[in-house]
């Protein structure tokens, strides 16, 4: 069997040795940030973070790269495409994560509280009060604004209300989501804060800063509209990526990145063995089976390039008895190509079940590196011959 280390020396030399400085936890924290601290309920994307990424893409100086095209709003869907290469829609490979968060909307008020019925699973459980916000847009601003604050609380009969420090009236039209700012300790690498799923976002982001350097055709379709409420069907969430996806061509390989569960709680198992802080995570199928799932192929192959990757600093570990929920790039790539791959990080309270959620920042800095090695190998003979047998 070819060694896959070699393959990826070929684009470049010097890879290993770009990884180590671009893709640093001082950058990834620079991006997750002001992106966290960005609310960005469902439906709200383009007005929230898709412009405060633009801004930091400018910043760090390669949103003109010639190399890449940025749509905050691609085609009017809610989505972002950050896409690389010349090719339209012949993108062999897309990184797939999504942009909103869990949030809720506003019915009439009763005696004060407002019910909310969850745009989201809803996982807080009873007598925990969660610190959140509603927002609403402005017309004459054109952007959201805070229309008040107050708490999220969940009663014994599981009704959910928001209950505002002021009196200022709430409506529908706006929407409720948390309010937490981001912290990171250097020293655990723990980060905290609204991270569902913008610590998928982020590394792919970084990820896209070193592949644009190379003839690659990539898609990184960051969307709108992941969170969704239980139903009996697929589409009641993961709705806002299917509005991009179908305007590309098949792809070679779909890359599906979100948390996975680090605890075993509400009936989700944590991995066996995998601690958070001890790589990124990459797991065979999502919601046992019902969501993505990865081919034998594919699935041997990922295993040798992370046995490869963990010498050169690069943890991608195998996530044995972990639950992986659906998402995005599985609910979706899976109608397109039979070859996904989930990968992502593990996290705790990804809905603030008991507290911010929290992720670590050594995951999330594998995971950028990663997400690069897997576009690269994507694009060679070996990958053209395991995985698409041709």
């Amino acid at each position: 069997m070819t060694d896959i280390v070699p393959l990826l020396n070929k684009w470049d030399p010097m890879l290993f040795n770009r990884l180590r400085e671009e893709i640093t936890e001082d950058r990834l924290y620079s991006y997750l940030k002001p992106l966290s601290d960005t609310a960005a309920p469902s439906q709200t994307v383009p007005w929230t973070r898709a412009r405060v990424l633009r801004q930091l893409i400018e910043r760090d100086g390669w949103l003109h790269h010639p190399n890449v095209h940025f749509d905050g709003n691609y085609k009017g869907t809610g989505n972002v495409a950050l896409t690389l290469g010349p090719k339209f829609t012949e993108k062999r490979v897309w990184m797939i994560a999504h942009l909103d968060e869990v949030s809720y909307f506003i019915e009439p008020a009763v005696g004060g509280r407002y019910p909310l019925t969850p745009l989201c699973y809803h996982f807080i459980p009873v007598g925990r009060r969660v610190r959140s916000q509603a927002l609403e847009y402005s017309l004459d601003k054109r952007e959201y604004i805070v229309a008040g604050y107050g708490d999220i609380v969940t009663e014994k009969d599981g009704t959910i209300f928001f209950e505002p420090e002021g009196k200022q009236p709430l409506r529908a039209g706006q929407r409720v989501c948390f309010c937490h700012e981001l912290t990171w300790d250097r020293t655990t690498g723990v980060v905290q804060g609204s991270l569902d799923d913008i610590a998928g976002v982020v590394p792919l982001v970084l990820a896209a800063s070193v592949l644009k350097d190379y003839d690659v055709e990539v898609l990184f379709a960051l969307s709108d509209e992941e969170e969704g409420p239980a139903g009996a069907g697929n589409q009641t969430f993961c709705r806002g990526v299917a509005r991009v996806l179908n305007d590309y061509d098949i792809p070679d390989l779909v890359f599906d990145v979100d948390g996975h569960s680090a605890d075993s709680r509400g009936g989700k198992a944590a991995p066996d063995t995998l601690k958070p802080g001890q790589g990124a995570s990459f797991a065979e199928k999502g919601s046992q089976g019902r969501g993505g799932i990865t081919p034998p192929t594919l699935y041997e192959l990922e295993r040798k390039m992370a046995a490869e990757l963990r010498p050169l600093g690069i943890d991608l570990q195998e996530n044995v008895g972990g639950y992986v929920s659906r998402t995005d790039g599985g609910v979706n790539g899976m109608m397109r190509t039979a070859n996904v791959v989930l990968l992502g990080y593990l996290s705790s309270d990804a809905h603030y079940d008991t507290q911010p959620t929290t992720a670590n920042m050594k995951d999330l800095v594998s995971l950028a590196r990663a997400a690069v090695c897997y576009a690269l190998l994507a694009h060679t003979d070996l990958y053209r011959e395991v995985v698409l047998a041709r």
